[in-house]
């Protein structure tokens, strides 16, 4: 699968739902192509890992609300931990995607460690998360994606991706930039 094709799947059930996005990485120049400046996305930029641990943190301070972590194999691997800490946690309103490719892809695409033989949706459903789901076919992602959305959390949603060139512009937004304009819309939206 392509990495836009299946963002934007994601992206027109994101935009229905209402949910918030926190992406990461390699997949943060694609989000933005497709929504821009928004001020109820999470960009976490230059935090590579940080992704699953930021969306928790949402998810539990924003329980009314589904939080999207748009996550890469690599990044998830810098934190594996975040996957227990999900699992204790147990948010009901958490889906994490993670878009697999088995690279490093934004430090030049080296290889991920015994990638093909860790799939990282078992170790989550090790961890324990209450669900895990893996696709490599976009017609099959966009079939269940509303039904995957519609399930209790925390889900692990894996989506087998192919390799690409890591992105040679970044969007001007910041984490500290980006967790303003969401803080200031969540407080808004409460009153």
């Amino acid at each position: 699968m392509k990495r836009d094709d299946v963002l934007r799947v994601l992206r027109d059930e994101v935009e229905i739902i209402n949910a918030i996005p926190v992406t990461t990485m390699q997949a943060i120049p694609a989000w933005y192509r497709l929504f821009g400046p928004t001020a109820a996305h999470l960009y976490a930029e230059g935090c590579m890992g940080s992704a699953s641990a930021l969306g928790l943190g949402l998810a539990l301070a924003a329980s009314n609300r589904k939080i999207i972590v748009i996550d890469g194999d690599g990044s998830l691997l810098m934190q594996l931990g975040s996957l227990s800490t999900i699992a204790h946690h147990r948010p009901k309103n958490l889906y994490h995607f993670v878009l697999a490719n088995g690279k490093y892809e934004t430090s030049g695409n080296q290889d991920l460690p015994r990638a093909p033989e860790c799939p990282l949706d078992r170790l989550a459903n090790a961890a324990g998360y209450a669900k895990t789901y893996s696709f490599d076919h976009v017609a099959n992602f966009k079939r269940d994606l509303v039904e995957v959305l519609c399930e209790p959390g925390p889900i692990f949603i894996n989506l087998v991706v192919d390799s690409e060139q890591p992105a040679k512009s970044w969007p001007s937004v910041s984490l500290a930039e980006s967790a303003r304009s969401l803080r200031l819309s969540l407080v808004t939206s409460v009153r």
